[in-house]
């Protein structure tokens, strides 16, 4: 989570967008950007709570808005509804945010033909791996299903191939006997799992209630190889 990037736009941390997401749900619900704002945010808790570091989530500077002094979330999503503009979502470090940060490309995989390691990975070539490589993205799969992959498998397919990405996480939860619990794992350059988020945790940190848990997000875009694009 080191790679330099100058950045200008605006960040939020954990607090703000999480106030926002439960505040704006009505009005702003079923948008593409806002499910994806919520993933991110589960991401930012994983990392949080792995590397007991504060991150924070950014987005870049649109228009106008640049010389508003005052520039909320809302103001950012109604604009980009607005113009029909989309924008990936940045995370980084409290401490040096406008220096260390990362763009993330979210894709949401249901596994409907298949759930396999190949599969996913075959997914993943065929949508996502057709971009310029640029080692500050993050690619976040969320995985929709409590599916049985191999992620020692995957992350030895990934480092033979031509990826993108500087880095991949695998993000999704499990069914436990009275509960659930989300899992993260990250799957390139190099596999390593994190620690998990379980229910009182969330409960705790007052995000069980954005966060739809366990997770009830509406499919966006969905296509006939279990793909949802974001």
């Amino acid at each position: 989570m080191d790679s330099l990037q100058k950045w200008n736009g605006l960040f939020f941390n954990v607090k703000q967008v999480s106030s926002f997401l439960s505040k704006y749900m009505p009005h702003y619900g079923k948008h593409k950007k806002y499910a994806e704002l919520k993933i991110a945010l589960l991401f930012v808790l994983f990392l949080s709570k792995d590397q007991i570091k504060l991150y924070l989530i950014g987005f870049p500077t649109l228009h106008d808005l640049k010389s508003n002094k005052r520039v909320t979330l809302a103001k950012i999503l109604d604009q980009a509804i607005a113009l029909d503009e989309d924008f990936d979502i940045v995370i980084a470090p409290a401490e040096k945010a406008q220096q260390i940060n990362h763009r993330l490309q979210i894709v949401r995989f249901t596994g409907y033909v298949e759930g396999s390691t190949r599969s996913l990975f075959n997914s993943l070539k065929k949508k996502k791996f057709n971009i310029p490589k640029n080692e500050t993205l993050i690619l976040l799969v969320r995985l929709e299903k409590d599916l049985q992959l191999n992620y020692l498998e995957l992350g030895q397919i990934l480092r033979q191939s031509d990826v993108p990405y500087g880095q991949i996480f695998i993000l999704g939860e499990r069914k436990l006997a009275n509960s659930y619990v989300f899992f993260c794992c990250q799957v390139f350059p190099e596999v390593k799992t994190l620690k998990d988020l379980d229910f009182s945790f969330l409960r705790s940190s007052k995000h069980n209630k954005v966060l739809e848990f366990p997770n009830q997000t509406e499919a966006v875009g969905r296509n006939r190889r279990g793909f949802d694009i974001i």
